[in-house]
């Protein structure tokens, strides 16, 4: 329970907020820039291995600020499962440059470009009271964004570890000339 009274002037008024359609269709099929905002580790619902869900943001374009998701199973105990996800985790390495992973949000913030392709979701197909199929995003292949990470490089350097990338200090900024003459026009 919460009073949220103080977060609006008068209690919260639906009646007052526009309503907005969100979009949830999927992304059409292609390339697009991403990073990796977040990053979560957690046992999967069965408790037979451990899932890594990564969340894409998309960087530039007409879909800018959409958001992706991918589920990784990296360990699982069945072998295919797990090499599937390792492989894809390896993917996302090679694309960002990163040789040895020790902390997921090593990922994170670092430009790539992710293959997206759309399929048929089986599963919110069978849920769906209107009858409609339902389409989902899927992310096929994972590249280096050169142009991104070059980026990326002008502003953190090398480092790899998220905690070494910091901005490179800029340039002192050059001091405002003196002025002498205040006699101007300018009533301030």
């Amino acid at each position: 329970m919460a009073n949220i009274a103080h977060m609006f002037d008068h209690g919260f008024m639906p009646d007052e907020i526009e309503t907005q359609d969100a979009v949830f269709d999927p992304l059409p099929r292609g390339n697009y820039p991403v990073i990796i905002t977040a990053s979560e580790l957690a046992d999967n619902k069965n408790l037979t291995g451990v899932n890594l869900t990564l969340k894409f943001n998309v960087q530039s374009g007409m879909y800018q600020n959409r958001v992706l998701f991918e589920n990784l199973c990296v360990q699982h105990k069945n072998e295919t499962a797990q090499k599937i996800a390792q492989t894809k985790l390896k993917r996302i390495c090679e694309a960002l440059g990163i040789t040895k992973l020790i902390d997921t949000s090593e990922l994170h913030n670092k430009p790539l470009i992710v293959g997206i392709y759309v399929e048929l979701d089986d599963y919110a197909t069978q849920r769906n009271l209107d009858g409609q199929q339902v389409f989902r995003n899927v992310i096929k292949s994972y590249f280096m964004d050169t142009e991104g990470m070059n980026k990326w490089r002008e502003e953190y350097g090398n480092a790899t570890d998220r905690q070494q990338a910091k901005p490179k200090p800029r340039p002192a900024a050059k001091p405002a000339p003196v002025v002498d003459d205040y006699s101007d026009d300018i009533p301030f």
